[in-house]
């Protein structure tokens, strides 16, 4: 990751290499939820793949990748929270039976 950006080493304003460590982190963690297959819920293909690409543009210490990376969580989150929500009333409702 260090060849993505001079921030990671350091180099730059405490802002360029605050911004590079977080995303950098991010970058690993999406990364590491794409070939994990888990991201608060299990992910279908599409999932892991907008996950895994998300990680990448994070690790590319740019605005517009970070902004594009940023998209890509928010896609997976949204459908992970409308797949937990189903499963809640799934549950409820067998409980009430």
């Amino acid at each position: 990751m260090f060849f993505y950006g001079p921030a990671l080493m350091l180099q730059g304003t405490p802002l360029q290499i605050g911004m590079a460590v977080i995303s950098g982190l991010a970058g690993v963690f999406c990364v590491a939820a794409g070939v994990v297959g888990y991201f608060r819920v299990s992910l279908a293909l599409w999932q892991r793949a907008v996950i895994f690409c998300s990680g990448i543009a994070l690790m590319d210490q740019g605005v517009e990748s970070n902004l594009l990376g940023a998209a890509g969580i928010a896609i997976v989150w949204v459908a992970g929270s409308i797949a937990l929500k189903h499963a809640g009333a799934k549950i409820d409702a067998v409980q009430e039976k």
